[in-house]
């Protein structure tokens, strides 16, 4: 190549050089899908964004929305009002407040990028009148007083609806239970609303057939389109199905039931005593064999001693064996012997002491078969009794009470007669101060003894205690609970579903000093004021608690007991007797309404039953038993006699309600 060439490419590259070639630089672009459009004064309109970025552009960009001459319109904004850099694409909303003038603005919308970067795109944006503003539908608002409920199966309840319309709302409402089961009704079904605010009284009824429990439901109220509801939450309590009273002709005499048990056939075995109130206290126990569907069929009563004087004996508790034969325990002052106006045959046995606690079996009929005495010189009584007849190892009678030591001294004591009433062990464990065991159960080799304890003599405060033994008699735990200076006591224990349950009342602390009683006229002693628990234990040598659920107010002027207890893989049932109102609205009672509370195995009150009695009445549930479909309740039914003489006889009942 001549060399002039060659000079001449090389001026040409220089030159190139340096001029500068052109190199790509960021940049983007952006555009609206319209560039037109319309919304009403207090409206809104979207619009999408496109941005076409150059040069791997990856800038965050902020968004305006301005007139032409770059000045903003008060009143319109734009959302969102930024885009990230890796977005190309973005749903604008533009808003108009109601104060923004009607008409047509010329607009651009101004992205810039943070380089100072500023594009514009154009935007023609039409405002309208707004809409003329619709009058507010009609409307009405529901009220339901009270919102939870308790009724009895075959019974009925009321409540109170308020309907309250709401801009002139006229027309007929229609009423309804949402979540209801069959059997519940409710009257009136509709309502016609004027325009004023309306009160109505609402009346559910239950039939018999209802499930118990808690039921949660809504009451709906309905007019065309237009739907309001409001919980209720109903409780639905199992309704008597008979009840039996036994009282003698004599109105002078108390008579009550303390203990039951189910025979295996469904007959019903119930014990206690009759007592002369006015001669001289003479008590005579009572065992009496009803039927399923509550027909007396037999009824014994053992007789005080042969000196016809001023002794007595008294019955607290029953069992039954698999071959119905029945067990009677409880306390007796004289000679024990049966012979009576119902002809029975003698089992005389001397008594030791002042009293004996005394166990008894009968055979089906009713005829007795042996007697069993435990006694010291002082005074001895037995309050609890289970039976175990199932083939196995623990199969025997059990009796739990008291003795009296030399010191005075109240020791609880279990004993264990095989069915044949020959003795197997008896153990009387010594505590410092007064114990009695007042309820046994027995299951899964251990025998669980409920009652209380005391480290003063009685009346003192007392906490409620339980006690296992192996049923070889080993002594195997003891527990008490209470708080310091008041009374607690464990009346009834029951087994069932690998759980054990245990019930009584603990005493509300007496109120400070300068604090009047609330109750001043209740004996301070057992009978005071106080709110019912009951618990559920895990069993064992050392029962674990698992829950404690309490009935009654937490104040001094609460007054309820649980008295017996029963449990099933179904239920825990407490009974025992009030003279709180327990539920919304309840008046209190004049005198003591009994209680049925069922519980589930979680502790879940799911329903409850006060039965009230009539003034100058009242009634005490002390014993309680559950088959498949019933509860069994039994105790005393107390009246004023004669009117206004403030002495109260009772007679004992005999109660089943479907469970």
């Amino acid at each position: 190549m001549p060399w002039s060439t060659k000079t001449s490419l090389l001026l040409l590259g220089l030159f190139l050089v340096g001029c500068g070639a052109d190199t790509p630089s960021l940049d983007f672009q952006i555009s609206l899908s319209s560039a037109g459009l319309s919304l009403p004064s207090g409206g809104e309109v979207s619009v999408e964004l496109s941005v076409q970025r150059q040069s791997g552009h990856k800038l965050t960009l902020s968004l305006g929305l301005v007139r032409s001459d770059d000045r903003v319109v008060p009143g319109l904004s734009i959302t969102p009002d930024t885009i990230a850099g890796n977005e190309d694409r973005k749903r604008l909303v533009i808003r108009a407040t109601q104060g923004v003038a009607p008409g047509t603005y010329r607009l651009k919308l101004r992205a810039s990028d943070e380089q100072g970067r500023v594009r514009v795109a154009d935007l023609e944006l039409t405002v309208s009148p707004p809409p003329p503003l619709l009058p507010p539908p009609a409307d009405f608002l529901l009220g339901l007083s009270p919102s939870s409920l308790s009724i009895v199966q075959g019974g009925s309840a009321t409540l109170t609806l308020t309907l309250t319309p709401q801009n002139g709302f006229t027309g007929t409402v229609n009423l309804s239970l949402a979540g209801a089961p069959s059997g519940l009704s409710l009257s009136p079904s509709s309502l016609s609303v004027g325009g004023s605010p309306l009160t109505q009284t609402l009346t559910l009824s239950a039939s018999g057939t209802v499930p118990t429990g808690p039921h949660a439901l809504s009451l709906v109220a309905q007019s065309g389109s237009l739907i309001k509801t409001s919980p209720l939450s109903l409780q639905v309590a199992g309704a008597v199905v008979w009840q039996q009273l036994f009282s003698n002709s004599n109105q002078s005499e108390n008579e009550a039931f303390y203990g039951l048990a189910l025979a295996p056939g469904g007959d019903i075995l119930v014990g206690g005593h009759t007592e002369t109130i006015w001669s001289g206290g003479q008590a005579r126990s009572l065992l009496s064999r009803y039927g399923s569907s509550g027909n007396l069929l037999w009824q014994k009563k053992i007789d005080p001693g042969v000196d016809g004087g001023g002794n007595f004996n008294r019955a607290y508790g029953v069992g039954v064996d698999a071959l119905e034969n029945a067990y009677l325990a409880g306390m007796v002052t004289w000679d024990i012997c049966d012979t009576g106006s119902l002809g029975d045959p003698c089992s005389t046995q001397n008594v030791s002491g002042a009293s004996d606690a005394f166990v008894r079996k009968y055979d089906s009929s009713g005829t007795p078969l042996w007697t069993r005495l435990i006694g010291t010189p002082q005074n001895d009584e037995a309050y609890g009794l289970a039976v175990v007849d199932t083939g196995g190892s623990d199969d025997g009678v059990y009796v739990v009470g008291y003795t009296t030591n030399a010191s005075n001294e109240q020791d609880m004591f279990v004993a264990r007669y095989d069915l044949n009433g020959a003795p197997q062990w008896y153990v009387n464990p010594s505590l410092p101060g007064h114990q009695a065991g007042v309820g046994v159960a027995v299951a899964g080799g251990r025998v669980y003894v409920v009652g209380y304890t005391s480290e003063s003599a009685l009346p003192a405060p007392t906490d409620a205690a339980l006690w296992v033994f192996g049923t070889s008699g080993t002594p195997l735990s003891f527990q008490s609970w209470g708080d310091t200076g008041t009374f607690e006591v464990a009346w009834g224990v029951a087994v069932g579903a690998g759980k054990v349950a245990v019930a009584g009342m603990q005493q509300v602390p007496p109120p400070p000093p300068g604090v009047p009683n609330a109750n001043p006229s209740l004996p301070p002693y057992y009978e005071g004021q106080g709110r019912a628990f009951v618990r559920l234990y895990n069993p064992g040598a050392s029962p674990v608690l698992q829950w404690e659920q309490l009935l009654g107010q937490p104040s001094p002027s609460g007054v309820t007991f649980f008295r017996a207890v029963a449990l099933d893989a179904g239920a825990v049932v407490a009974v025992g007797n009030t003279r709180e109102a327990l539920q919304p609205g309840s008046p209190p009672p004049a005198n003591d309404d009994l209680v049925v509370a069922v519980y589930s195995l979680s502790g879940n009150l799911l329903w409850l039953r006060q039965m009230k009695a009539s003034p100058g009445n009242g009634h005490t549930a002390r014993a309680v038993a559950l088959g498949p479909s019933r509860i069994v309740v039994a105790g005393e039914f107390s009246y004023e006699f004669p009117p206004g003489s403030s002495t109260y006889p009772s007679d004992a009942f005999l109660l089943v309600l479907n469970r």
